[in-house]
């Protein structure tokens, strides 16, 4: 008996806690019933349509004109500056290898171009009693064959040397082709004067001084043009042992000697 009433109690707890339990969540779902009713009758405005106008606002400054966004500068980090800079060695070293290559060639030209320069002898007789000469050999000096296209010679009796002229009346050579003719290394052309015994003479005495001027133009390996002038003085020996009392030195302008 005592169980059967136990049960019954307990049954009774338990209707009543449930219940409790509904009446609890019921306020909820009124709640929620209330909020969709609400959403229900809510009517919404259609929207209006704004007329299109061009707008004139001006971006700010520091901002982009298609998305308004800030503009940022792109930013280089490390490895960027490595091959900036490594981008600006190449270009000089580049540009100095340039350099010396020129320089090189330019030194390689020099060395193994024709060189043709002028050399003097001595006074020598001839086969006229009455006169003796000078012969001035062209030689070329350099390692590769030089091209004659011109040269001349010519002696001049002045007073000083104030009073050459600017042109000497040279006697030509040739005639030369237009390729001219060849001289090879350590081969020499000749030219001269011939120089009487009256005009010596008054060498000696110191009246008049007597010039020797000449010029060749020639065209090297290389396809260059190049010219050769050069002007001596028939003056006393300086060497004491020479048997020749007169010896031709370099003189006159430096206008009239020139290697180029």
């Amino acid at each position: 008996m005592r169980t059967l009433i136990a049960l019954c109690m307990l049954g009774s707890l338990i209707f009543l806690q449930v219940k409790h339990t509904d009446n609890l969540a019921q306020p909820d779902k009124a709640a929620d019933n209330s909020q969709s009713a609400a959403k229900q009758t809510v009517n919404v405005a259609p929207a209006t349509t704004v007329p299109s106008a061009t707008s004139i606002n001006e971006p700010a400054a520091g901002t982009d004109e298609t998305d308004g966004t800030k503009a940022e500068k792109p930013k280089h980090d490390l490895i960027d500056q490595i091959n900036s800079l490594s981008t600006a060695v190449i270009a000089a070293f580049t540009v100095l290898m340039f350099v010396v290559m020129r320089r090189q060639d330019r030194a390689m030209k020099i060395a193994e171009r024709a060189w043709v320069v002028s050399d003097i002898g001595s006074l020598e007789p001839t086969m006229q009693s009455d006169k003796v000469q000078v012969v001035c050999k062209m030689r070329n000096n350099g390692r590769t064959p030089a091209w004659i296209t011109a040269m001349g010679s010519c002696g001049k009796l002045v007073k000083s040397k104030d009073e050459l002229p600017e042109h000497p009346p040279f006697t030509d050579a040739g005639p030369f082709t237009e390729k001219g003719s060849v001289l090879s290394p350590n081969a020499f052309t000749e030219t001269g004067i011939p120089i009487t015994a009256q005009q010596l003479q008054t060498i000696v005495r110191s009246d008049v001084i007597l010039y020797f001027i000449g010029y060749v133009k020639y065209r090297d390996a290389f396809n260059q043009n190049h010219e050769t002038r050069y002007c001596y003085q028939l003056k006393p020996s300086h060497d004491l042992t020479s048997t020749a009392p007169l010896e031709f030195y370099v003189g006159g302008p430096d206008r009239f000697n020139r290697i180029d």
